[in-house]
């Protein structure tokens, strides 16, 4: 599988989270020391909901390979 683009988050103590978005669209999760796995709707919806950096990263990531999302909102 190809993967289109990682984000990294960094945390003081240390750890981190990734997150990455396969060919297919679907965002992946993978913390410090974990396996990668599919997040669900709900999980993407509550990054979305909260505004949190993954939410403005992956929006920019749809923008990137959807440019007509640019002129919304």
């Amino acid at each position: 599988m190809t993967y289109l683009s990682t984000l990294r988050l960094n945390f003081s103590e240390g750890s981190h989270n990734d997150y990455r978005l396969n060919e297919g669209g679907e965002l992946e999760f993978c913390g410090s020391s974990g396996r990668w796995r599919s997040l669900s709707e709900s999980e993407v919806q509550l990054h979305v909901n909260l505004r949190t950096e993954v939410a403005h990263w992956l929006r920019s990531k749809w923008v990137e390979r959807n440019p007509y999302l640019s002129s919304q909102n």
